[in-house]
């Protein structure tokens, strides 16, 4: 009998303890892109990342920024904004 209620204890502290992992922010989905701008440095303008007929051309810089929550304001340039340039893309972010 005491070795039944071991048993019953240890699967009930299993089953919360499997509960608390899956409920945790661990496996919350991840940040969708939204807010990722691309910079074209010929032109001074800010584009959404995934408009169509843009894409990173040759240039030293970063091309796009994570702006988190918000969004650039027409007219600032990379150096005076609040996001995280991106580390993998380098160039300008221009029409084809």
């Amino acid at each position: 009998m005491k070795t039944l209620k071991n048993i019953k204890l240890g699967a009930l502290s299993l089953v919360l303890g499997l509960g608390l992992v899956f409920t945790q922010s661990a496996f919350t989905p991840a940040k969708s892109l939204n807010n990722i701008y691309g910079y074209d440095y010929t032109n001074g303008v800010w584009t959404l990342v995934g408009t169509e007929g843009y894409r990173c051309i040759s240039n030293p810089e970063p091309c796009n920024y994570d702006f988190g929550t918000g969004a650039p304001t027409p007219g600032q340039t990379p150096d005076e904004v609040d996001a995280i340039p991106s580390e993998t893309d380098f160039g300008s972010y221009e029409a084809l």
